[in-house]
């Protein structure tokens, strides 16, 4: 495979170009350019890698065309190589060659920095306590947001870093923008009401239904009703909502209800309506926020269409079992 791709003429590039530039230089002196076969998901996340590099560059200066075309060769090579495998019948990598590459990345991806790791730990483990004794009534002044911002600022000072740009530049701040929009939105249909009509209406309908049937009826709507809400709503609120809502079916003396039942109700199907969306639980957006920098993104339309089937079977999976457990065997 030729390398004349690779040459560019000396050229005193602007910040920009150059860091552009230097990924092109950097991929030319590395086996990418080699005629051995990849694997066909690295050359599609490739292929998105420079795309993306590709429309950060413009027309206007001399420079930038000067690596804009040095980019455009990379990416028809690279094209060029998908279509080769798309021939192929079989993509398979041998044993010796997964078994290399396992070991490349284990020398790539070692712990540099042991000082640092035992500072995180600790920072962490800091972290993990405060929470815990967060359940305490002498600690419940001291909000779990601050607790997480006592302990990075306790690995700040630990680590003693003089330069924080570096550290200030890994932050996700387009999630963390995420999710305050995110809350002021939950807080928003909070005051109207929404969540709260939520809750009202499955009670109205337990008690609509004969006695004897209420127990599997109400374990049922808790379950549905919190899984299928919180694939669409965040979780934490719909959760607080639905606490009230337990306690006061259980607590109802016309139902009679047992507690246990709708607590686990509850707690499964909110733990497992997250799955549902993207947006459905706070670990999918950080998720989504960390594959788009290494350029695997994924839409909700994506997510959706793998994870609501996963959250509907799961959701029948619990049903059936709260059932055997607390309307069968009635174990609470």
């Amino acid at each position: 495979m030729s390398t004349e791709v690779c040459t560019v003429p000396f050229t005193r590039f602007s910040p920009r170009v150059d860091a552009v530039y230097r990924g092109v230089a950097a991929a030319c002196t590395t086996a990418t350019w080699s005629h051995q076969r990849r694997d066909y998901g690295e050359l599609r996340h490739q292929v998105s890698a420079w795309k993306k590099a590709l429309s950060s560059l413009t027309n206007y200066r001399t420079e930038e065309k000067v690596v804009r075309r040095v980019v455009e060769n990379k990416l028809q090579i690279l094209e060029q190589e998908i279509k080769e495998q798309n021939k192929c019948q079989n993509l398979a990598l041998p044993k010796e060659t997964f078994e290399k590459t396992l070991e490349e990345l284990r020398e790539k991806y070692t712990i540099k920095d042991k000082t640092l790791l035992i500072q995180t730990l600790a920072a962490i483990t800091f972290i993990v306590i405060v929470f815990f004794l967060h359940s305490l009534p002498q600690m419940q002044s001291l909000s779990l947001g601050w607790s997480a911002l006592l302990g990075t600022t306790m690995l700040l000072v630990l680590a003693d870093k003089d330069d924080l740009q570096p550290i200030l530049s890994k932050v996700e701040w387009s999630t963390l923008l995420f999710f305050a929009a995110l809350f002021i939105f939950m807080e928003a249909i909070t005051k109207l009401g929404l969540i709260q009509w939520i809750g009202g209406l499955t009670e109205e309908l337990i008690l609509t239904v004969d006695e004897k049937y209420q127990l599997p009826v109400a374990i049922l709507l808790v379950l549905w009703v919190s899984g299928i809400t919180s694939a669409f709503v965040d979780n934490i609120p719909l959760t607080s909502m639905m606490v009230r809502v337990v306690t006061s079916l259980g607590t109802n003396p016309n139902l009679a209800l047992p507690m246990a039942p709708l607590i686990w109700a509850l707690s499964f199907g909110a733990c497992m309506g997250g799955n549902g969306t993207l947006v459905g639980a706070s670990a999918n957006v950080i998720c989504a926020g960390l594959a788009e920098q290494h350029n695997y993104k994924f839409t909700f339309k994506e997510f959706f269409r793998i994870g609501a089937p996963m959250t509907i079977g799961h959701l029948v999976t619990v049903s059936a079992y709260l059932l055997i457990c607390h309307c069968v065997f009635t174990w609470h």
